[in-house]
């Protein structure tokens, strides 16, 4: 758990930005009249969201917490599924399911992907709609896996997972089991990747990752395929998409402030 404390004036504003980062849940607490403490739960590797936050928010600091495991999940009596779309739902394990024609059960256990966050939605989305069945998809920092196993149980895609957090493989692990998944394989590092191996890469995570390893996603998916960029904020989108020099938009879609582009890989220089 992390706990950040900021100026009482501040706190709606980092609290809103914490729930459109995917957080399960910020419990207030009001350390004096002129300070808020906002905690939270950022990840076993909180590093990035955290030097992120504290750009922005300057008059914040941070401190790490440990709780009980018990007491930090209640949230999940609250949880509810998640439509993607009127054929695709996505169910809390532990919840029951509602009829439909693809219903994936997620577990997040210690990491990040419930399914319910704006980007996740998006990303999904824009995955089902756009890659070919059977394709070979990269699922980079994959979470709990929900893309990856998503686009494994509706189009038959061989999933190639991959997160820097450790308890990411044995999350993907029970919810590949749970969905009886096929083909989900845990991959290496991008960096590892043989190039023009994937036919689709998905990834959702923050504008500055996106940024920061736009050419390695490119590399590794072959010409013509699909690449799914999601997680970041509506004002960030077209300069994520202008990093990927060698492939052209195709679709864009927003939701609550958040989006999720389609690129088509071309293999030459776009302008």
């Amino acid at each position: 758990m992390v706990d950040l404390e900021m100026p009482t004036c501040d706190c709606e504003i980092i609290a809103d930005e914490l729930w459109a980062i995917g957080v399960m849940a910020v419990e207030e607490i009001h350390s004096s009249t002129a300070t808020t403490i906002l905690r939270t739960n950022l990840g076993h590797n909180p590093n990035d969201q955290l030097t992120d936050l504290l750009a922005r928010f300057p008059q914040m600091t941070s401190k790490i917490v440990h709780i009980a495991k018990e007491v930090s999940e209640t949230w999940r009596q609250h949880a509810v599924p998640t439509w993607i779309t009127s054929e695709i739902v996505i169910v809390p394990e532990w919840q029951e399911a509602p009829i439909a024609k693809h219903v994936i059960r997620i577990d997040p256990i210690d990491t990040f992907g419930l399914g319910n966050h704006p980007s996740t939605m998006l990303a999904l989305r824009l995955a089902a709609k756009n890659i070919p069945h059977k394709s070979v998809v990269y699922d980079f920092g994959c979470g709990s896996g929900v893309l990856g196993i998503s686009l494994n149980v509706i189009h038959g895609c061989t999933a190639i997972v991959y997160d820097i957090a450790e308890t990411a493989r044995n999350t993907v692990l029970h919810n590949a089991l749970i969905n009886n998944a096929q083909n989900i394989v845990w991959g290496s590092p991008i960096e590892l990747v043989v190039q023009g191996s994937c036919d689709a890469a998905v990834t959702n995570i923050l504008a500055p990752v996106l940024r920061h390893y736009a050419s390695s996603l490119e590399k590794i998916v072959k010409i013509n395929g699909f690449i799914i960029l999601s997680g970041m904020r509506s004002d960030q989108a077209d300069s994520v998409a202008a990093c990927f020099h060698e492939s052209k938009e195709i679709e864009r879609e927003e939701f609550d402030g958040w989006c999720a582009v389609t690129l088509l890989r071309q293999g030459v220089a776009t302008k």
